[in-house]
């Protein structure tokens, strides 16, 4: 996984994990309260509520989109490389086509299993980027209708946000540390991810931090 935009913590600290996690993720309750992340006279994007699904290992953010235009068809998606839980970077595909004067419920899907390599704990701070872009009659989106809109959705309150640090390890092997970035090669992948592949193939973690 890839941290960004952080600082790492000296090497042989212990962080950790996230500073203020509860011992008991079922004491916390979800406060989140609706938002609108941008609304101009081509289109509108709501985020209505949040929800945890302990069954899937999954996190569902409910969003309204709205195509507020009279004739024209517009793309609504996530910019993938700014999709951060805790400041930890996450895998979230998400495009969706409307059509003229179309209004539609969508949930948008965050899976722990993009996070396996990190004990991120409760997702008290997750930042999404979205797009919406005009589409032409080939299916192809061209024209900006919004240019990046950055939101930042805190389930549990502003208050309740917290930075996830990673612990040193005494196996760590730093491959790279400069004023740019620190590359950490962590060792093999844990037991959560080799379960989920063949064990015929190696698989390795490594961690890496954006200093920019």
């Amino acid at each position: 996984m890839r941290r960004r935009n952080r600082t790492p913590p000296p090497q042989g600290e212990s962080a950790g994990g996230l500073e203020s996690k509860t011992d008991a993720a079922e004491e916390k309750e979800i406060t989140f309260t609706e938002q609108v992340v941008a609304d101009n006279e081509e289109c509108k994007i709501t985020i209505t509520g949040v929800e945890r699904d302990d069954e899937w290992d999954a996190f569902y953010i409910n969003t309204l989109l709205e195509n507020k235009s009279s004739d024209k068809t517009y793309e609504f998606s996530l910019d993938l490389s700014t999709v951060n839980i805790n400041g930890v970077s996450a895998f979230c595909g998400f495009y969706e086509t409307l059509a003229p004067g179309e209004k539609r419920d969508e949930k948008i899907g965050l899976s722990d299993f993009n996070l396996c390599y990190n004990d991120i704990g409760d997702y008290t701070d997750i930042e999404l980027v979205f797009r919406v872009r005009e589409v032409d009659e080939y299916g192809f989106s061209n024209a900006d209708v919004l240019e990046a809109k950055t939101v930042h959705i805190y389930p549990y309150g502003e208050d309740k946000a917290a930075e996830f640090v990673r612990e040193a390890q005494p196996s760590d092997k730093i491959i790279l540390d400069n004023e740019y970035a620190t590359v950490i090669f962590a060792g093999e992948a844990n037991e959560k991810l080799k379960e989920e592949y063949s064990s015929k193939h190696y698989h390795f973690e490594m961690f890496v931090i954006n200093k920019t």
